[in-house]
């Protein structure tokens, strides 16, 4: 689901009308996806807008979003995929979310420079860093401790 989540979500009908109970909420059933994904964290805001213009039945920018968002799942994703929490991380850092990127056993030095500037590419390019000075400030400060 991580690699290819945009067609998943999307489904093949925007018309759902079989439904189940998990505790007191209505769940829609249907050739479509939940979207429970690790990615969604690091691309929570731009996935935000591109639901809503799926509900809307904008799929041509719905789409146009989500293979951004693909795009930065394939990267955070990337072989070895167990350190896909570095990247998550570092959007996290750089978005303020968190002061540091630093991860339990600094796992995060598992990830190259060259990665993480990927990341950042595809980050940017997604719309998932949400606050575009901070992300510069504190990329600046990254790279001057590399």
């Amino acid at each position: 689901d991580d690699y290819h989540f945009a067609n998943l979500i999307e489904g093949d009908s925007l018309s759902i009308d079989r439904h189940t109970q998990i505790g007191n909420m209505d769940i829609a059933l249907g050739d479509f996806s939940h979207a429970l994904l690790g990615i969604f964290n690091g691309v929570a805001s731009p996935a935000s807008l591109a639901l809503q213009l799926l509900d809307r039945g904008e799929l041509d920018r719905y789409r146009e979003i989500m293979i951004a968002c693909e795009k930065l799942s394939r990267t955070v994703f990337e072989l070895p995929t167990n350190l896909y929490k570095v990247g998550l991380a570092f959007i996290s850092w750089l978005n303020g979310h968190q002061s540091n990127a630093m991860l339990v056993n600094h796992i995060e030095r598992e990830r190259s420079t060259d990665h993480l500037l990927c990341v950042i590419e595809a980050a940017a390019e997604a719309g998932a860093l949400t606050n575009a000075s901070l992300a510069v400030e504190r990329i600046g400060v990254w790279l001057g401790g590399q």
